[in-house]
């Protein structure tokens, strides 16, 4: 038979506003409230944290797992049973101690990859905008020589000097070659 499982509840039931709370006639601060959760969220999970790989794959009694450990923060949160769950901590810690340290070890591992993958991308991502702007500075510099050839030939033409035909053809690539008196 198949147990009813309770709605997964992403904030403790006293940070609602409009819920039914112990401490009726105090105002909360929900800031305070939502920190102090994640504290006791953390330092849960720093020691609930089995994996589905820890309960060989079997996904229903991972997910049980998991609602309990959410009952635990639960109640932690909301002030409940305050002695039976300081009891189920200290026996998580001595029945899984050595999986406890296994999968802290494998969590800092999982998290040092995923800073160097994101260092790398910044590197990558820092590397393309340089390139970006000498490649941009290269255009600038390229549009600024061509406008100061174009001023320079019409200067050239208003003056009259000579060479001013030449440097016309030189920047079409025009060669003239010299016809032989025979």
């Amino acid at each position: 038979m198949l147990k009813s499982r309770k709605p997964f509840r992403s904030r403790p039931t006293a940070a609602v506003p409009g819920a039914a709370t112990s401490n009726v006639g105090k105002e909360f601060d929900e800031t305070e409230l939502l920190r102090r959760y994640a504290a006791i969220r953390r330092r849960i999970l720093k020691e609930f944290n089995l994996r589905l790989e820890d309960f060989n794959y079997d996904q229903r009694r991972y997910d049980d797992y998991l609602e309990k450990v959410e009952e635990l923060i639960d109640k932690l949160c909301n002030g409940a049973d305050e002695e039976m769950c300081q009891e189920l901590i200290k026996q998580n810690r001595i029945t899984n101690q050595e999986l406890i340290r296994i999968n802290q070890g494998k969590k800092a591992e999982e998290e040092r990859l995923v800073a160097e993958k994101l260092a790398a991308e910044e590197r990558e991502h820092r590397f393309r905008l340089e390139e970006l702007r000498r490649h941009d500075a290269a255009l600038e510099e390229e549009k600024r020589l061509e406008k100061l050839r174009r001023e320079q030939d019409v200067l050239d033409q208003i003056e009259g000097k000579p060479g001013a035909g030449k440097k016309e053809l030189a920047k079409k690539k025009v060669v003239v070659v010299p016809e032989k008196n025979s």
